[in-house]
């Protein structure tokens, strides 16, 4: 294990190491901004470690950027442990302890084991267990969580029997959420950590107690954060609230409803209730987020010419012309809430209700995928067009829009509860403070309410790489753009139909022994037709994988 892991002895000599390296060729300038020397104003030289168990600090790749250093005298005035300083090598935030020595066995087993200390690893090596790695006893970054993250999606944080401890490390573990890492929690024997309780295991012993003692996290918090509180209400409410912040920061939508059924039960706690607060914070996050800007400016003849061209849109009634919105005005309160009655029987014809208004067709995943630019942009102007008779200009914005451009084509939005949001959105938008998601997050029937909560989560999560070396274009700044590929998406399907409904007509002439010329060939020309224009909507919609409807 000395070996494997490089420890060593910094000697108790105040200047031994810098005396060895100055004759070893190394130099003073680089000794010092690595932290191994201190240097003072009157020319003395100390060695940071001196005196002092020594660990190295390895990178990812297995070269040494820093140690740390752990005292064997027992003396008060002392610290036990001194780090290295940050460094133009070495940056805390970026590494782990023993992440080069786990790397393998941590995608090997599909998980990793967080411990606090340098010692908790190394006596897990000496159990058997090689899939640990040490925050080395400070809160997680997301750097940490990041470096974990590109080699498994579960984690099992290991903590003793200290409560305090326990308590104050919660709110690092809350990032692992964030992540979208599967977080589990180990509370050891009471009087054990993980180095002494390591010692006192085989790896098969070890890993045995882990499984039959982990936990869920957010079920762990809630257990933990229960007891602490008892029966008093105001500690209860500080709890609850809580609990709701780290159940609102988990990105997943499917694992977000399911901590909130459980939190529901352990709470004696709504459901609907959680769910109504958790999107309240949700919302507040990607406001903060997009930090919605202001109307963007009409478009000069240059950028006219390069916009794709799109079908006519109908003439608005003008828009009176209205002072500039106060960003600090009151906005309006959206939609009373109703408090759902909590009977199995209603929540049982809630679910059957969603079920009926989103059974499966064609056009539903697509016009789900246009309602979701409803749900978070509805406020936002996409352009503005210039009536012909008077040469006013006049605001369109993304629901109306979105309706004019399907009415050209004499179509409409299938999904009736997507339907209505549509037409909710399109009554709405031009009222003075409306933010679309955050009137359907308010939303009195919680179908609705639902479908925007999934509506406003991303799409896509995109990978670390690419955020690293450049500014990504956001979806907003290209608004008009997107919500027209989803129109053409959407009208792609809807010629897919017809011709599919075309080709069924012409078999059954087909199996008719004296048929119809004429419909015959009025059936192959209208084929002709849509798949000539079903090949156009291909060229504009460019390479994508049509799945079979």
């Amino acid at each position: 294990i000395i070996r494997k892991f490089q420890l060593g002895y910094s000697l108790d000599q105040k200047d031994n190491l810098f005396q060895t390296a100055i004759r070893s060729g190394y130099k003073k300038e680089f000794l010092e901004k690595t932290g191994l020397i201190i240097s003072y104003d009157n020319g003395t030289v100390n060695d940071r470690f001196r005196g002092r168990v020594m660990f190295p600090v390895h990178s990812l790749s297995g070269k040494t950027v820093a140690f740390g250093g752990r005292v064997l005298k027992k003396d008060e005035k002392t610290a036990k442990y001194i780090n290295s300083p940050e460094s133009e090598i070495y940056h805390k935030s970026n590494e782990l302890y023993g992440i080069f020595f786990a790397k393998q066995a941590i995608v090997k087993a599909d998980r990793c084991y967080l411990v606090e200390g340098y010692t908790d690893v190394i006596s897990m090596h000496q159990a058997g267990i090689e899939n640990v790695v040490a925050s080395s006893g400070t809160a997680l970054t997301l750097g940490q969580i990041r470096m974990i993250h590109r080699f498994t999606n579960n984690i099992t944080v290991l903590y003793d029997g200290d409560a305090a401890g326990i308590k104050a490390a919660l709110r690092g573990i809350d990032l692992l959420l964030e992540e979208g890492l599967n977080v589990k929690v180990v509370l050891l024997p009471d009087g054990e950590d993980p180095d002494s309780f390591a010692r006192k295991q085989n790896a098969s012993g070890f890993i045995e107690f882990i499984k039959q003692h982990e936990t869920d996290f957010i079920r762990f918090k809630t257990a933990l954060l229960l007891e602490d509180a008892g029966t008093d209400p105001i500690k209860r409410s500080v709890l609850i609230t809580d609990i709701i912040r780290t159940v609102a920061i988990v990105p997943d939508n499917i694992a977000r409803l399911l901590y909130i059924r459980e939190c529901s039960a352990m709470m004696e706690i709504s459901e609907q209730v959680l769910l109504n607060e958790i999107n309240k914070i949700r919302l507040t996050k990607e406001e903060k987020r997009r930090n919605v800007p202001s109307p963007p400016p009409p478009l000069d003849e240059s950028q006219q010419t390069e916009t794709p061209v799109y079908p006519e849109i109908p003439d608005f009634p003008p828009i009176p012309e209205e002072e500039p919105v106060d960003q600090g005005a009151q906005i309006p309160e959206p939609p009373p809430i109703e408090e759902p009655p909590e009977s199995l029987e209603v929540r049982q014809a809630v679910s059957n209700r969603i079920t009926q208004n989103l059974q499966y067709s064609p056009y539903k995943a697509y016009e789900q995928a246009l309602l979701r630019y409803v749900v978070r942009y509805g406020e936002r102007i996409l352009f503005e067009k210039e009536d012909k008779e008077n040469h006013q200009l006049t605001a369109v914005k993304v629901p109306e829009y979105i309706q004019s451009t399907l009415a050209c084509d004499e179509q409409e939005i299938q999904t009736p509860i997507l339907k209505r949001m549509l037409e909710e959105a399109i009554s709405h938008c031009s009222d003075e403070g409306f933010i679309a998601s955050r009137y359907f997050l308010a939303h009195p029937d919680p179908e609705i309410s639902r479908l925007a909560a999934n509506m406003l989560g991303d799409k896509y999560q995109l990978s670390k790489y690419h955020t690293k070396y450049k500014e990504i274009e956001q979806e907003e700044d290209r608004l008009l753009a997107l919500v027209m590929h989803e129109l053409f998406a959407l009208k792609n399907v809807y010629i897919q139909q017809q011709i599919k409904q075309i080709e069924a007509e012409i078999k059954d002439l087909q199996m008719q022994k004296d048929y119809d010329m004429q419909l015959m060939f009025d059936l192959l020309n209208r084929k002709k037709f849509l798949d000539e224009l079903k090949e156009l909507l291909g060229k504009r919609l460019g390479d994508r994988i049509v799945l079979k409807l």
